[in-house]
């Protein structure tokens, strides 16, 4: 089973909340596990576990392309990265708020 993971900054800017991610992507399908951290930091990680990360970030794309406010929001706010062939040793970027982030495009192998 592999992971992706969507960890938001959620004092980068405060117009929405994980919350309102979590309600799209719920209504999509898509059920994370929210793991919230205060204590070295301030971010909310939503796991997705899946055999098939292709499908899955489809489905995620396709829940928030329904939302383009809540989309840019996580785009200043978001880092989205999953497991690669190695597991999170060899991570893929999917997505950062930090524009001079490297990005990796998930493809089929």
């Amino acid at each position: 089973m592999k992971c992706l993971t969507i960890q938001i900054h959620p004092l980068r800017d405060t117009s929405y909340s994980y919350k309102d991610v979590l309600f799209y992507l719920r209504n999509a399908g898509r059920s994370p596990e929210v793991d919230i951290v205060e204590d070295d930091g301030n971010w909310v990680n939503l796991n997705f576990f899946s055999e098939n990360l292709l499908l899955l970030w489809s489905d995620i794309q396709t829940a928030l392309k329904t939302q383009p406010e809540l989309a840019i929001w996580l785009a200043r706010v978001g880092i989205i990265a999953c497991e690669g062939e190695q597991g999170w040793d060899d991570l893929r970027l999917l997505a950062h708020y930090d524009p001079s982030e490297t990005i990796t495009v998930l493809v089929a192998h």
